[in-house]
C-alpha cells in the first residue's frame, strides 16, 4: 500500500500556497545573487565571452547550432557526437536576436540555474513533505559551486539539470496522484533533456524500474493502475531517443543517439585499463596514443562514424579479453569522479586562485566524502521510515549518475553534477533529521533535569 509513503508527503507544493511561493522566491533571489555575483567576479579580469565560452565542449555545440541555421557539414559531424538538442536552442537564439548569441544564451542558463533550486525544493517536498528539507535541498542548489559554473557557461549542463530533475517532479507527482497527465508531462520534459544532454538515454530503462520496484514493495490494485499509467514517461521518452537514433542511421548509418558513448569509453575508460595494467604506461599518454589512433582512422575527413565504429570495435575487444581490466578501471574512475572537485573555478575565477586552492582541496580531500556518506545516510533514513517512493527514486537516481562517471574523468565535478538533484535532498534530509533528533535529546535532558 501507499499509504505510509502518502502521509510522509501528503504536503505538496498546493498544500500551502504561501509559504512555498515564499520559498521559491527566496531559493530564486539566493540563486541569481549568487550567480550575478560570480559574473561579477570572472569578467573583472576577462571578457564575457572567455569566461563563458572556455570549454571545449560548446565549440561543438556552436558547430550544431551553424549546421541547423546552414546545413554546415561539420556541424553534422558535431552533431553525431554532441546530440541535437542545444545546440538546436542556440541556433534558435542566434535566429531571434538578429545573429547575436552569447548574452541570449547566457541569460538562458542563467534562468535555468535560478530555476533549479527551485525544482529540487518542489521535488523535495513531494517526497519527504518536510518544509525544513526541502528549503534546506533548495539551498544546497542554489549554493552548488559546480552550478554557479555551468549555469554562467555556455554548456549543456545546467539545461540538462534542472529539466531531467522538472520530468523526475512530474513522475512522482503522477504516482502519487495516479493522474496520466503528469506522467506524459515527465516524458516530454526529460525527452527534451535528453536531446539536450544524452546521458538521459538510459532513462527509459529506470523510469520503468522506478515504477515496477514501488509496484513490488507496495503491491495493491490502485498500485498496478498507477503502474500502468506510468509506463506513459518511459515510452514517450523512448520515442525521443529512437527518433534520434533512426535520424542517425539515415543519415550516418548507425542507429545510435550519438557517438559519444563508445568514444568516450574507449578514450577514457580504455585508456584508464590499459594504463593501469600496462608497465611504464600512464593515463595520460594512453589517452593520447589512443586520440592519435581516432585521428588516424577517421583520416582527413575527420569523420565521426568511423570514430565511432573503431572505438566500439576497440572497447568491446579490450572488455572480452580483458574483463577485469576493464572492471577495475570503471571502479577507480567512479571512486575518482566522486572525489572530484570544480577545477573549472579556476578558468573563471583566476584572480581567486588561493582561495580556490583551498576549497578545491578541501572539497576533494574531505568535503566530497562527507556529502556522500551524509547521503547514503539520508538514504537509510529513508529505507527506515519506509518512505518508499522517495528512497526508491532518489536511490536510482544517484545512482545512475554516479554510474555513468566511470566511463570518463579529468573532467572535475560536472561529470557527477546530475546526481546532485538527489543528493541535495538526500543530505538535507540527514542534516535535518540529526538537528531534529538533537534538539529532541537536549529537550528530553532538560525535562529530565526539571523534574
Amino acid at each position: 500500500m501507499l499509504a505510509h509513503s502518502a502521509s510522509l508527503a501528503t504536503a505538496s507544493p498546493t498544500s500551502n500556497r504561501t509559504a512555498v511561493w515564499r520559498d521559491a522566491g527566496l531559493l530564486t533571489a539566493v540563486a541569481l545573487l549568487l550567480r550575478l555575483l560570480y559574473l561579477w567576479l570572472g569578467t573583472r579580469e576577462q571578457s564575457l565571452a572567455s569566461m563563458c565560452m572556455w570549454a571545449n565542449d560548446t565549440k561543438n555545440y556552436l558547430s550544431v547550432a551553424n549546421f541547423w541555421q546552414s546545413g554546415d557539414p561539420a556541424g553534422a559531424q558535431a552533431m553525431l557526437l554532441a546530440g541535437p538538442g542545444y545546440g538546436l536552442v542556440l541556433a534558435a537564439l542566434q535566429a531571434m536576436f538578429a545573429g547575436s548569441m552569447l548574452w541570449p544564451a547566457l541569460l538562458l542558463n542563467l534562468l535555468f540555474g535560478c530555476a533549479a533550486p527551485v525544482v529540487v525544493y518542489l521535488l523535495a517536498l513531494e517526497l519527504t513533505g518536510r518544509r525544513s528539507v526541502a528549503l534546506g535541498a533548495g539551498l544546497i542548489s542554489a549554493a552548488s559551486v559546480t552550478s554557479l559554473s555551468v549555469s554562467t557557461s555556455i554548456l549543456s549542463d545546467q539545461p540538462f539539470f534542472t529539466l531531467h530533475a522538472l520530468s523526475i517532479l512530474w513522475f512522482v507527482m503522477g504516482w502519487k496522484s495516479g493522474r496520466t497527465r503528469w506522467f506524459v508531462l515527465a516524458g516530454f520534459t526529460a525527452g527534451v533533456a535528453t536531446w539536450i544532454r544524452v546521458m538521459g538515454q538510459v532513462w527509459p530503462l529506470m523510469f520503468a524500474f522506478i515504477a515496477t520496484i514501488l509496484i513490488l514493495l507496495e503491491p495493491s490494485p490502485r498500485s498496478w493502475f498507477r503502474w500502468g499509467r506510468s509506463l506513459w514517461t518511459p515510452t514517450i521518452l523512448l520515442v525521443f531517443v529512437l527518433s534520434w537514433s533512426a535520424y542517425n542511421y539515415a543519415h550516418h548509418g548507425l542507429f545510435t543517439l550519438t557517438s559519444n558513448g563508445a568514444r568516450s569509453a574507449w578514450l577514457y575508460l580504455g585508456a584508464r585499463a590499459l594504463a593501469m595494467n600496462t608497465p611504464g604506461l600512464d593515463t595520460e599518454t594512453a589517452r593520447d596514443q589512443i586520440t592519435a589512433e581516432l585521428e588516424r582512422q577517421a583520416g582527413l575527413s575527420r569523420s565521426e562514424v568511423d570514430m565511432y565504429r573503431y572505438s566500439a570495435q576497440r572497447i568491446t575487444e579490450l572488455a572480452r579479453e580483458h574483463p577485469g581490466w576493464v572492471a577495475r578501471a570503471f571502479v577507480h574512475n567512479v571512486k575518482e569522479n566522486l572525489q572530484e572537485s570544480n577545477y573549472d573555478l579556476y578558468r573563471q575565477l583566476p584572480q581567486c586562485k588561493s582561495a580556490l586552492d583551498l576549497f578545491t582541496r578541501q572539497a576533494r580531500d574531505h568535503l566530497n566524502e562527507w556529502i556522500l556518506l551524509g547521503s547514503l545516510l539520508g538514504l537509510t533514513l529513508l529505507m527506515k521510515e519506509k518512505n518508499h517512493l522517495a528512497w526508491v527514486t532518489l536511490g536510482c537516481t544517484l545512482a545512475v549518475f554516479t554510474l555513468v562517471t566511470g566511463f570518463s574523468f579529468w573532467q572535475g565535478s560536472r561529470l557527477h553534477y546530475p546526481a546532485e538533484m538527489a543528493w541535495s535532498i538526500l543530505l538535507s534530509y540527514c542534516l535535518i533529521s540529526a538537528a531534529q533528533w538533537f534538539r529532541r535529546r537536549v529537550q528530553g535532558r532538560h525535562r529530565a533535569e526539571a523534574a
